[in-house]
């Protein structure tokens, strides 16, 4: 029942932070690839610098997400610095929560007249949970470890232009695989490793797009989750807000009528 509500998202490999290329990296001679110090920098000049990137302390994002084969679920992410994250889904008389708060993760099935069952979630888990609950994207997440990141080269990402890095496997961040648009350097496409309850491993391509600006920073309101060739979820925000007051106690486990 639980897992019909999963959302394979990256939190805020959704609805991240992105970048527009700009000064030093410009500057790299006609033909020759930018450096990751380049485009990092341009990263975050383009975004009123590091302290305004920072700055942005809460997310909530309000829209729908479609599982295939199923209908359009409302849903309601809620993401704080440092790594706390709450998903609130209705459906048809049904509300599912889940938290994570860096120490503990749960899950909840409410229906309208009384909760139907509570899980934790295990630890083993927990690495796709503290990637949900980043609000910065995995390329500036990475920016003090630019050694961990590879620009393989030039490609194109479902007919625009992108660069194509490689992220060390040492990283801290599922993806290793990321693709950056080459004129707003948008994350447009993510590769990430994916474990099913079965512990079977296989790779998830994630596709953003539709990109607007959210007080200042850069946003794709749709995100499209593909396993192989196969659409698995699409996810398209209708809102997002910055610095919500959220308390801490909005990331422990869920209660009744929450």
């Amino acid at each position: 029942m639980f897992s019909s509500f999963r959302l394979f998202g990256t939190a805020i490999g959704v609805i991240s932070v992105c970048s527009v290329l700009m000064s030093s990296a410009q500057e790299s001679a006609e033909g020759e690839l930018p450096t990751i110090a380049e485009l990092q920098q341009a990263y975050i000049q383009s975004n009123g610098g590091l302290s305004n990137i920072l700055e942005v302390t809460s997310i909530v994002a309000i829209g729908e997400l479609t599982n295939a084969g199923e209908e359009p679920l409302n849903f309601k992410l809620y993401i704080k610095r440092p790594g706390l994250m709450r998903l609130q889904i209705r459906r048809d008389g049904w509300d599912y929560i889940k938290v994570f708060n860096g120490k503990e993760a749960y899950e909840l099935m409410q229906a309208d007249n009384g909760a139907l069952e509570t899980r934790e979630i295990a630890e083993e888990q927990f690495e796709g949970l503290r990637s949900e609950a980043k609000i910065d994207g995995p390329f500036f997440d990475l920016r003090t470890r630019p050694e961990l990141l590879k620009i393989v080269g030039e490609t194109e990402v479902r007919g625009e232009p992108a660069y194509e890095i490689l992220v060390d496997e040492s990283a801290d961040t599922p993806y290793r695989r990321i693709w950056l648009h080459k004129e707003h350097f948008y994350e447009v496409k993510l590769s990430r490793q994916v474990i099913d309850e079965s512990a079977e491993v296989s790779e998830s391509t994630i596709f953003l797009s539709d990109f607007k600006r959210v007080d200042g920073l850069w946003s794709a309101m749709c995100i499209r989750y593909f396993k192989n060739d196969d659409i698995i979820q699409e996810v398209v925000l209708d809102k997002i807000l910055t610095n919500v007051g959220l308390f801490d106690s909005y990331f422990e486990k869920p209660s009744l009528n929450d």
